[in-house]
C-alpha cells in the first residue's frame, strides 16, 4: 500500500485522513505531523509516498515546503488546505503539487485526489478549480467609490437607488457603472456581477 504523509497543524485533519485511511485497500498512513520539516525529514526516509501538505503551517510556509519536497523528488503532493487565496494556488500547483482540495470540501475529495494522484494523473475539488481559474483572470483595479457601487449593483439596487444611499447624483452614479463595465468589459449589469464573481471582487452569497 502506498504511503500517506499528512503536515498540517490541525489535529482534526489528522483525524480525518486516519478515518478515511482506516479500511483503505491502497493506502496507508504512514505518519501526521505538524510541523513541515519533521514532515519533510520523514518523507525523505519514506519512498513512494503522497504527501497531504496544507499552505498555513507554524514552522515554514506550506509553499516553501511543498517547493523543498517537489525539488527533492522526496513525494507527490496533494493540497489540502483552508487558503483561499487564488494566486497561493495557482502558485502551488507551478511549484508542482499534483492535487489541490479545500478543506470545506467532502471528505471523498481528498481520497479522490489520492486515487488520481496514485494513478499519476492530477486532481482539483471543484473549490479549486475555481479558485485557480480565478486566479487566472486579469486583476482589474475599482476605485473605493467603483466598488461599492459594484456591491449596490450586485443587490439589486437601480442606479437611482444607488445615487440616493451614496449622495451622489445619478449622472455620476452612470459614469462610474460604465466605468466598472469597460474594466470588466462587460455589456450589462449581469455581466458586470457575473465577472466581477469571477474576478474575486465580489462573494457570492451563501446558500
Amino acid at each position: 500500500m502506498r504511503p500517506i504523509i499528512v503536515i498540517d497543524d490541525h489535529e482534526l485533519a489528522h483525524s480525518g485522513i486516519r478515518l478515511l485511511l482506516a479500511d483503505s485497500a491502497h493506502f496507508r498512513l504512514a505518519g501526521c505531523f505538524i510541523r513541515a520539516a519533521d514532515g519533510i525529514a520523514f518523507a525523505s526516509v519514506t519512498p513512494g509516498a503522497i504527501v497531504m501538505l496544507d499552505l498555513e503551517l507554524p514552522d515554514i510556509d506550506g509553499l516553501s515546503a511543498l517547493g523543498e519536497i517537489r525539488s527533492r523528488n522526496l513525494a507527490d503532493v496533494v493540497i489540502m488546505t483552508g487558503v483561499t487565496a487564488p494566486d497561493m494556488l495557482r502558485k502551488a500547483v507551478e511549484l508542482g503539487a499534483q492535487g489541490v482540495v479545500c478543506k470545506g470540501d467532502p471528505i471523498e475529495e481528498a481520497h479522490a485526489a489520492l486515487q488520481a494522484v496514485n494513478r499519476g494523473e492530477t486532481y482539483h475539488s471543484q473549490c479549486a478549480a475555481e479558485l485557480l481559474a480565478r486566479s487566472a483572470q486579469p486583476q482589474v483595479a475599482l476605485s473605493e467609490r467603483q466598488h461599492t457601487i459594484l456591491q449596490f449593483v450586485a443587490g439589486g439596487c437601480s442606479n437611482k437607488e444607488i445615487a440616493y444611499r451614496m449622495n451622489i447624483s445619478p449622472p455620476t452614479v452612470s459614469f462610474h457603472l460604465a466605468e466598472i463595465r469597460r474594466k470588466l468589459g462587460a455589456e450589462n449589469s449581469r455581466q458586470v456581477v457575473d465577472r466581477a464573481l469571477a474576478a474575486g471582487l465580489l462573494t457570492r452569497p451563501a446558500t
